[in-house]
């Protein structure tokens, strides 16, 4: 079941990225550590909603992933702890354990049928999220990696986007 369910969530993540209608890009995704080093999602959504979360590695598998759905679509922000999401979150996939020297990306994007929509993603290594202290998000701006106070993430992401489309 767990190889079904990344390997679909995998397949729907390449028809979005790939098709000539690539998704509007809605929010930002950002990655941090907890005081424990636990993976944490921060989701910044500018304009719709989105409900869905995947982390997935390009150098690993399929079966190297896990998936979340919030069970309200998220239309402002959230904070979502991989390991641990709490109330809120359905856990489709478990979060494995982050390889060292392995590249993940976490992506978002609505599960609605009628909605082309996604976050900017963002891509990172165990070490990445080592060097970070609690609070810190890491971001990208296209092909630039950003890190910032999470209040800076929540304040800044949306400007990312509205550029975007300016």
């Amino acid at each position: 079941m767990r190889r079904t369910t990344a390997a679909a969530g995998v397949v729907v993540l390449l028809a979005l990225t790939s098709t000539a209608c690539s998704p509007l890009t809605v929010g930002v995704l950002g990655v941090g550590a907890d005081g424990d080093g636990s993976p944490v999602a921060y989701l910044q959504v500018c304009d719709q909603h989105l409900d869905s979360v995947l982390l997935y590695s390009p150098d690993v598998d399929g079966e190297r992933g896990g998936e979340w759905t919030a069970t309200t679509p998220v239309s402002d922000s959230a904070v979502l702890d991989l390991q641990d999401p709490g109330d809120g979150w359905t856990v489709r996939t478990a979060l494995p354990d982050l390889l060292p020297g392995t590249s993940y990306s976490l992506h978002a994007w609505s599960s609605s049928r009628f909605s082309n929509v996604g976050a900017e993603s963002v891509q990172f290594t165990a070490d990445d999220l080592a060097a970070l202290r609690p609070g810190d998000v890491r971001r990208r701006e296209g092909d630039v990696v950003v890190v910032e106070s999470e209040a800076d993430f929540a304040k800044h992401a949306c400007d990312y986007v509205d550029g975007l489309y300016s």
